[in-house]
């Protein structure tokens, strides 16, 4: 399970097609039209969702101050032949790149 915070980052995790388990959002991002249009793309996905005040997502919040929505999402796995593959193609472009 990851921990995810903040409405870009959430919305990040949403876009990179994530197991979305749980979505917490304040009372107040709620009313906000680009954190409305999210979480109404994430109650669509997520398997639960739960609105709260600033006051309890400030008490789960790593932060100091709380972004107002926090997603719970599915660890994504790795496929490790995948990642060298690309890292290798990576780095054989940047060496042509840097001539």
């Amino acid at each position: 399970m990851i921990f995810v915070e903040g409405l870009r980052l959430c919305e990040e995790a949403l876009s990179s097609g994530l197991e979305i388990d749980a979505v917490i959002y304040s009372d107040e991002i709620a009313l906000k039209p680009r954190a409305a249009e999210a979480l109404d793309r994430l109650s669509h996905v997520s398997r639960q969702s739960a609105e709260v005040s600033e006051k309890l997502l400030a008490s789960i919040s790593y932060t100091k101050t709380p972004q107002g929505i926090v997603v719970l999402a599915s660890r994504p796995v790795w496929d490790k032949k995948k990642v060298r593959r690309v890292a290798t193609k990576s780095a054989f472009a940047g060496h042509y790149a840097r001539r």
